[in-house]
């Protein structure tokens, strides 16, 4: 169906549709991907990437998410 292509991209994304969702752990410098592995059992927030950026938190070398 034609909304089955929004509905991958909001899962890929971890948001709505266009957004783009990363994580972050308090007192953390970086944002990450949902699964990289350095915060692996760590309590991370999602934020938009908007956000992140808006707060000074740089890429994870690791996950690449930019």
């Amino acid at each position: 169906s034609e909304s089955e292509p929004a509905r991958v991209g909001a899962a890929a994304s971890g948001g709505a549709a266009g957004i783009r969702q990363v994580w972050v752990v308090d007192g953390r410098p970086r944002y990450h991907a949902r699964d990289c592995l350095i915060i692996k059992g760590q309590t991370a927030a999602g934020v938009t990437y908007d956000q992140a950026i808006e707060d000074g938190f740089l890429p994870c070398s690791l996950c690449q998410r930019k």
